[in-house]
This record gives structure tokens, C-alpha cells and sequence, in this order.
């Protein structure tokens, strides 16, 4: 039997711990945009903050889910 044969098949090279350290520091300012959003008063911030914010909760979201694919 070939002696590399189980070196050929070992995942070399995984670098899940500096995926799972970006999926966390995606979902705390995920955390952080949602805290924001839930401050904001509909009568005294612009319809641009409020899709600011929501557009960098939604970016943080999909970047949490692939980041989180790829440490699997």
C-alpha cells in the first residue's frame, strides 16, 4: 500500500479558525448595527440612515453565512 496514501487525503492547509475568528467579528457588528437600528426614531432620522443600516446588517448577514459555509 502506498505510504502517502493517507497524506493525499488529509485536509491540509484548513484555515477554519481564521473563518470562524471573521464570522464572529461579522456577527458582533451585525449585533451592533441591529442595537443602532433599534435606536433609531422614525420622526427624527432620515429614510437614508435607516437604509444604511439596513444594508450593513444585510451585507454582515450574507458574509456571516458564507464565512460559516466555509468553516464547515
Amino acid at each position: 500500500m502506498n505510504k502517502n496514501y493517507r497524506k493525499n487525503f488529509l485536509r491540509e492547509n484548513i484555515m477554519y479558525g481564521v473563518y470562524g475568528r471573521i464570522l464572529l467579528e461579522h456577527f458582533s457588528d451585525s449585533y451592533d448595527y441591529l442595537e443602532k437600528f433599534k435606536k433609531l426614531n422614525k420622526k427624527t432620522n432620515s429614510y437614508d440612515e435607516f437604509s444604511n443600516i439596513k444594508n450593513q446588517i444585510e451585507s454582515n448577514f450574507i458574509e456571516i453565512i458564507v464565512f460559516s459555509i466555509m468553516c464547515v
